[in-house]
């Protein structure tokens, strides 16, 4: 495969035999924001999905690449954050019982679907 044209897509796909690397290239056209180059090694599984993708898609393989890796990098500190907003209630002595978290669950999928509980201050918990 050759290399795509840098001027429309601000990338480059490189194929060699074993790898498949994606090199996206410093422009300020698009987003007028500075990107770094950045090249990542692909099993083939994965560079083929991606190619059908972008094919799909009408995008260049790196542009779905870059939202997948942003997707992921705001799922992990979404759930970091969500993670230490736990930890401080827990600091303050803030739990949910056992018994309201199953009650919560096994109401899914149930015509009375129970709101998810609510953290409390005055939980009894044994330190076993």
């Amino acid at each position: 495969m050759a290399p795509v044209n840098f001027q429309t897509t601000g990338c480059a796909i490189i194929s060699y035999p074993t790898w498949y690397y994606i090199v996206i290239h410093k422009h300020r056209k698009e987003y007028n924001i500075l990107t770094a180059p950045y090249s990542i090694r692909l099993d083939d599984d994965l560079s083929k999905s991606l190619e059908k993708e972008a094919e799909i898609e009408d995008r260049p393989p790196a542009q779905l690449a870059v939202r997948a890796i942003r997707s992921m990098l705001e799922a992990k500190a979404a759930k970091r954050a969500a993670i230490d907003t736990a930890l401080e209630a827990a600091d303050q002595g803030k739990f949910v019982s056992a018994e309201a978290m199953n009650a919560w669950i096994d109401s899914w999928d149930s015509e009375n679907e129970l709101p998810a509980p609510k953290a409390k201050a005055d939980i009894n918990h044994d330190s076993a």
